[in-house]
């Protein structure tokens, strides 16, 4: 079973104003020559599929949590070296700095059903993804473009 330990913060944290960072892991899936996004709300942003880390949790067990979350797909069917290819770091959203880190993950796409947490998702070719609305904590994204056209057959 999982124990929540309380801690007190480190005090100097206070005085450090910019040490703090929300992480989150962020899925790439291909269903070559296409790339996976996915919009999380009815507004005008895609995203990547994952999310926060949460205390306590490791980067595997968050991004198994958000893939389950979002696509529907058991951690079962979930593969990963957990290899991260992209680091994005440096978007201040509500005063709290946002780090997200991008991971290449292999799911059966066949199995990608809707779940309450995302309203669309949508495969998109490397020429589509450039021309789209990314959800503006995704940052480096000319990096991130670079990287994602490597990976796509």
């Amino acid at each position: 079973s999982r124990y929540t330990i309380h801690m007190k913060i480190d005090s100097r944290l206070t005085h450090i104003s910019d040490c703090l960072y929300r992480v989150s892991v962020k899925a790439l899936i291909f269903d070559n020559p296409k790339v996976l996004l996915v919009k999380e709300w009815d507004d005008e942003w895609w995203s990547f599929p994952g999310g926060g880390i949460e205390y306590g949790e490791s980067i595997q067990e968050a991004m198994y949590r958000e893939i389950e979350e979002e696509l529907g797909i058991s951690h079962k069917n979930i593969k990963s070296g957990l290899n991260i290819i992209h680091t994005g770091i440096g978007v201040v959203v509500e005063k709290l700095p946002m780090a997200n880190l991008f991971v290449w993950v292999h799911i059966p796409v066949r199995d990608i059903k809707p779940t309450r947490d995302v309203v669309e998702y949508k495969w998109f070719t490397y020429d589509e993804l450039k021309e789209l609305k990314i959800v503006p904590t995704t940052t480096d994204i000319e990096h991130l473009f670079s990287v994602i056209k490597k990976l796509i057959i």
